[in-house]
């Protein structure tokens, strides 16, 4: 699984993104890849009601969401054998490009004829909780 993966994941509170929603691809000369993300679903529009959201897979040692720490990311790097401040700056970019790209999407999806209030609601809390860990990673940087 990439990092960028369980970043995104993260930022989204993608709790389903189990080991088995990630699939390798077997290329030429035995090349491996990650295949594209599926079955990528954000438990935002739950949280109300359900305080205790956790990831199917541990971030840093964590599952729950609430716990979950910019440091427990840089433990994640470590575990990886990845660098902690590439693994911010990966949470940090991607957490400033989710905003733009959830309006783009429901423009897009406004412009096919659909709309629904869920959806809105769905863009206005994946821009607030990327607002929220683009605070908290920075802060710590």
């Amino acid at each position: 699984m990439s990092i960028q993966a369980v970043a995104f994941n993260y930022l989204i509170l993608g709790t389903d993104a189990h080991a088995k929603n990630y699939s390798l691809l077997l290329g030429r000369n035995q090349q491996v890849r990650l295949a594209r993300l599926y079955d990528i679903a954000s438990f935002l529009p739950y949280v109300d009601r359900y305080k205790d959201c956790r990831f199917a897979m541990k971030i840093g040692g964590y599952y729950k969401d609430i716990q979950i720490q910019s440091r427990h990311f840089d433990k994640l790097a470590r575990t990886c054998e990845f660098s902690a401040q590439t693994m911010r700056r990966i949470v940090i970019d991607m957490a400033e490009q989710i905003p733009d790209a959830a309006d783009r999407v429901l423009r897009a999806m406004s412009d096919k004829g659909v709309s629904h209030q869920v959806v809105n609601n769905l863009v206005e809390l994946l821009k607030k909780r990327a607002s929220e860990k683009l605070k908290r990673f920075s802060a710590s940087q």
